[in-house]
């Protein structure tokens, strides 16, 4: 872009920087007086920190990591390559997750 396109995006920047430090300058003080709700608000509700701390994430995680590990379990497992193959392909077709290249067969 232009000298004035970047300095405008520059000044974008700072100024949506400058904000989220006062407002997280005002929650702060809010939280060291004993009220938490706008700073909880904040984590489960700001774009910034939603993926990680709301309800919703925490249930992603949950999900993600049983997954994982059943997964795990099956590589570790006894079973046929073919019967290995046959749960991933389960758990894929009642979770979404892409585990088994289909493909493959």
């Amino acid at each position: 872009g232009t000298e004035l396109e970047t300095a405008l995006l520059a000044a974008i920047d700072e100024g949506r920087a400058k904000g989220g430090m006062r407002l997280t300058n005002i929650i702060a003080k809010a939280a060291e007086q004993g009220n938490t709700k706008d700073a909880q608000w904040m984590l489960t509700h700001s774009p910034a920190f939603r993926n990680h701390y709301s309800d919703n994430a925490a249930i992603v995680r949950a999900r993600q990591e049983g997954i994982e590990l059943a997964v795990q379990a099956l590589t570790e497992s006894e079973l046929s390559p073919e019967q290995e193959r046959n749960l991933l392909l389960r758990i894929q077709s009642k979770t979404g997750e892409r585990l088994v290249d289909v493909e493959d067969s």
